[in-house]
């Protein structure tokens, strides 16, 4: 299949790229330069300033994956907001009109809330409270209901807290919390959190993310879709961090301190469970394999270790 993903500077829209490049024709699209970061015969890279710039490369494609979009931080400004969302209705303008089969949108299960308890499914009442969770939430009504075509389907993924190594250096991805506190460990011998780290979270590697969502683009879906990607299954913060220590100083010999802030208004304290089984009963398998992907990014940081 010929696939198109945006975002192509971002952590997830990279390794995606390179896993799906092993059986499709990726074009892999960027605001940023990100020309000679991948080898994959495979995977192409192509660099925008408008949207116009992409009308040509979006006819023919079989999927059009939207992995693109602002950070939390600029998720609060209002005028990069409207950019972004004009570009999602543009790009749907385009392939609408064409031949592709599915849209893929990667959302975040922000878009539903910011604290959560008990279970959590496709049909639990949205209540984003953060600009990045409200943002996500607004693109996800417009993936789903703008321009409808009888012909196209449009899939939301709500994605929970991805962790991993980049595909290349380009990603900005070092402010995410298992990220952090590897590229410390690693850089600054010690390891310093600004929270108690009693709040819990869904912790999922990237390549789990990645393998639920080839499953996805594969799928024959009779109608638009909404899925949960999660682990089903949310922990403190503070031990998935002393998990990734515990792996960091046994793959390097090392004794790691480790400093804890004070408790966080507003963080949830609550264990909860995002229900993925939607997403296994239509036959895709979430294999949560933390060693694996924290492995792989300890090595990461060390070749890349700040001199």
């Amino acid at each position: 299949m010929n696939i198109v993903i945006t975002g192509g500077s971002g952590l997830l829209a990279g390794r995606l790229a390179k896993s799906l490049s092993n059986k499709h024709n990726i074009s892999l699209v960027s605001r940023k330069n990100i020309k000679n970061k991948f080898s994959e015969k495979s995977l192409k890279t192509f660099i925008y300033r408008s949207v116009g710039d992409l009308k040509n490369l979006l006819k023919n494609q079989d999927i059009v994956i939207l992995a693109g979009g602002p950070n939390h931080n600029d998720s609060a400004n209002k005028s990069i907001v409207d950019i972004y969302t004009d570009e999602i209705k543009e790009i749907i303008s385009f392939i609408n009109k064409d031949l592709v089969q599915k849209l893929i949108f990667l959302s975040s299960i922000r878009s539903v809330s910011e604290s959560f308890s008990g279970n959590i499914n496709e049909n639990t009442p949205a209540k984003p409270s953060s600009p990045y969770g409200q943002m996500k939430a607004l693109v996800e009504n417009i993936v789903l209901n703008c321009e409808k075509s009888e012909k196209m389907k449009r899939v939301v993924l709500r994605i929970t807290n991805g962790y991993g190594f980049p595909a290349h250096n380009k990603s900005q991805c070092w402010d995410l919390v298992v990220m952090n506190v590897c590229r410390q460990a690693i850089n600054k011998g010690n390891i310093k959190i600004n929270s108690s780290g009693e709040n819990f979270k869904d912790f999922l590697p990237i390549n789990a993310i990645v393998s639920a969502i080839s499953d996805i683009t594969s799928l024959n879906l009779s109608t638009n879709e909404v899925f949960n990607i999660s682990s089903g299954n949310s922990q403190k913060v503070i031990d998935f961090i002393l998990y990734v220590k515990g792996l960091i100083e046994k793959r390097l010999s090392l004794s790691i301190p480790l400093s804890i802030g004070k408790p966080s208004l507003g963080l949830n304290t609550d264990k909860y469970r995002i229900d993925n089984s939607k997403l296994t009963h239509y036959g895709c398998d979430i294999a949560v394999n933390h060693e694996q992907e924290i492995n792989s990014l300890i090595d990461y940081c060390v070749n890349n270790k700040e001199k």
